[in-house]
């Protein structure tokens, strides 16, 4: 019996991927024996434990019953690795009905500065909603949507922070910014987050210098982060470089 229920979920959404046991084993550490017992239990119960497999339609037009569910209830519903598409609608053929669900367009979470100091940052939605996920990304994504259903949420714009990190700097020197100022801020840049994914967004949808959305929403997951967390981090940030630029000041106002 697996005690821990986060290894076992761990453990399917592995084998969703196409891990053997033995790699699954490495990860998880259970036992291959228990792993081969529990997806063995798993497909007498008529549960397709194989990867994730999109095939892609032209259209679907079914004669079954049709449940559409919310992305999140599909994949906690789901019994079977096989599904249609047809680009951001998906289906699962059931016994006598068909559950679909359509994954739907994502907002991008951008930092509003205000210019009134620290107190008075926000958070806000930007207008530049985005279509950012489709079928073909389901696989990707599945593991983040199960376990989460907020998980349309997640879009952080990481660049804006950098702009804003610039900006409040200028803020603090009002009539100049010396080139150590500067270097400190781009040093403090690089510490936050240094391997998450960037997405450049524009009215026109996410540019060719971008990294994968999906690359991007499975960072946010796998470290637990939402766009609070983020933004607390750069608060923090930005208060630790005010403190030092402050610091710097007083010790050039000492000097003889």
């Amino acid at each position: 019996m697996v005690r821990d229920e986060k290894l076992w979920h761990l453990a399917r959404r592995l084998r969703s991927n196409g891990h053997s046991l033995v790699q699954i084993s490495k990860k998880t550490g259970i036992p291959v024996s228990t792993l081969s017992y529990r997806f063995k239990k798993r497909r007498e119960s008529g549960i397709d434990e194989g990867p994730i497999r999109i095939i892609h339609a032209l259209e679907f037009t079914p004669e079954e019953t049709v449940i559409s569910l919310s992305p999140y209830d599909f994949e906690k519903n789901r019994v079977s690795n096989e599904l249609y598409t047809t680009g951001v609608d998906l289906y699962e053929i059931r016994h006598g009905i068909i559950h679909h669900t359509r994954l739907p367009e994502t907002p991008c979470y951008v930092f509003t500065w205000n210019g009134r100091g620290l107190r008075k940052q926000s958070f806000s939605v930007s207008e530049l909603t985005q279509r950012m996920f489709h079928g073909t990304d389901y696989p990707q994504i599945a593991e983040v949507i199960e376990h989460n259903p907020e998980w349309n949420y997640l879009i952080v714009l990481k660049h804006r922070f950098d702009l804003f990190l610039k900006q409040y700097a200028r803020l603090l020197r009002r009539e100049f910014v010396t080139e150590f100022d500067y270097s400190l801020i781009k040093n403090s840049i690089a510490e936050m987050f240094s391997d998450m994914p960037r997405l450049f967004v524009g009215r026109e949808g996410i540019t060719e210098e971008s990294e994968s959305p999906t690359d991007l929403l499975l960072y946010m997951h796998n470290n637990s982060l939402t766009p609070e967390k983020t933004l607390k981090r750069y608060i923090n940030k930005a208060k630790e470089i005010r403190k030092k630029i402050e610091k710097l000041d007083d010790e050039v106002l000492r000097l003889p």
